[in-house]
């Protein structure tokens, strides 16, 4: 990281960030090898100090055919948006706080684990964490991402 001064390596402070979004972009090598970024809704659980992170989708389609044939991940979130304007050129600066990571997914397959990632995309947007009737786990799909390394940045 070039700016040293803005790193966050502080575990805490990266899980509020991470709290504090809506959005994860998952960033993917796609299947002709072109990159591939997509937004997604998330809920995430520390295990032992180690982010997981979770999110789901329809049952096909070109996100799941590219983390079949390649899991390997990066991931970014982004908030706390604030433009600083000034009159001298190229003055301006933003504020925000962000987190990048790389991870492998994992494609969870019976209906029990696909509800544990379920619940904890409903915990982070507090809407509900009841229990989860098998046909609704066999119409989405749900990814684990394992988190195998991040950084947070902060410029405030």
């Amino acid at each position: 990281m070039r700016r040293k001064d803005r790193e966050i390596n502080d575990l805490n402070e990266i899980i509020n960030i991470v709290k504090a979004c809506q959005v994860m972009r998952l960033g993917m090598v796609g299947l002709r090898g072109e990159p591939y970024v997509v937004p997604v809704n998330f809920g995430w659980e520390l295990q032992d100090e180690q982010l997981i992170l979770y999110f789901h989708g329809a049952t096909q389609g070109l996100k799941l055919d590219i983390l079949r044939e390649h899991p390997q991940v990066c991931f970014e979130f982004d908030t706390d948006h604030e433009f600083i304007p000034s009159d001298v050129p190229c003055g301006c600066s933003f504020k925000y706080a962000s987190v990048i990571g790389w991870g492998r997914v994992e494609l969870l397959e019976t209906d029990e684990a696909k509800a544990v990632g379920l619940r904890a995309i409903m915990r982070h947007f507090d809407c509900g964490t009841g229990d989860f009737d098998p046909e609704q786990t066999r119409r989405v799909s749900v990814g684990k991402l394992i988190v195998e390394r991040l950084t947070g940045k902060r410029h405030a």
